[in-house]
């Protein structure tokens, strides 16, 4: 589900950049503000018919009518409620045909619209609120990792990719968030980034090492279509317009937390492999 932490640093910036907020009022509730979360809306295996379950929630998405979709990874498919929380339908099945899915791991949900990044057939499908396939593209480098999809108001859509040089452990990630049409049409590269989120062992056979605690891109769009964009190892926030044009800025100094080796230690400590004899590395 969406990481709460993420969730309020966006609000937090949502109020930093209001055109008409006080700075001294915004700095006061940055430093001494509290902010009430309240449920809206509960969703559970209560909510749908007996046949129906929650098997692995993945995503969830709210089209402009309040409904409420929730993709479900293991179950293949996106389950939609009423904004009251009543059940309406279930879309989607496992297949590798039109509307349906093998791992559906990202939503998004425009006005007329769901996206859905289906990772093990390796494409972006575009269906209609009822489910009906529209069409699809597919992304056959097994490089590129789609890694987030979110809608922006005009109808176009923001993809995020993260692509991996397996055959070369030494180089780095790259993060890219691209625009996109409707019609899933590539528009315009926003932002690219090396990040190392993970790094690769080839000999004796590919392994996957993540490391800690990594710098990361950071982004989300506003409810007025302006993507907010940030580096995790810099206290830097951008903002970009609907056509991924950057319009505004801002920075701030500070002194980041050194990690110490035991912090490293606690980290890696969890990471093992066995070999072909069973021996635990």
């Amino acid at each position: 589900m969406k990481e709460s932490i993420k969730s309020m640093l966006f609000l937090l910036l949502i109020f930093a950049i209001h055109a008409d907020a006080d700075p001294k009022m915004l700095s006061d509730l940055y430093k001494t503000g509290k902010i009430l979360l309240r449920p809206e809306l509960a969703l559970d295996d209560q909510s749908m018919p007996r046949d129906v379950i929650f098997e692995s929630p993945f995503d969830i998405e709210e089209d402009p009518r309040g409904n409420v979709y929730v993709l479900d990874y293991r179950a293949n498919n996106i389950k939609i409620f009423s904004s009251k929380g009543k059940f309406i339908n279930t879309i989607g099945r496992q297949g590798q045909g039109p509307g349906e899915f093998n791992g559906p791991s990202f939503l998004a949900v425009t006005k007329n619209r769901i996206y859905v990044w289906d990772f093990r057939n390796r494409r972006i499908c575009a269906l209609t609120h009822d489910g009906e396939f529209i069409l699809s593209k597919g992304i056959p480098n097994t490089r590129e990792r789609i890694q987030n999809i979110k809608p922006l108001p005009n109808g176009d859509v923001i993809v995020e990719k993260e692509i991996t040089y397996y055959e070369d452990p030494d180089r780095p990630q790259e993060c890219k968030i691209e625009l996109y049409s409707a019609d899933l049409e590539f528009k315009k590269m926003i932002y690219s980034k090396n990040i190392w989120r993970t790094r690769y062992i080839t000999k004796p056979r590919l392994r996957n090492i993540p490391q800690p605690y990594p710098p990361l891109v950071y982004w989300d769009v506003s409810p007025r279509g302006q993507i907010v964009l940030g580096y995790s190892e810099k206290y830097e926030i951008e903002i970009y317009d609907s056509q991924g044009t950057k319009i505004s800025s801002f920075a701030q100094s500070y002194e980041p937390v050194k990690m110490a080796t035991a912090d490293k230690d606690a980290f890696f400590k969890n990471i093992v492999s066995f070999s072909s004899d069973g021996q635990r590395k």
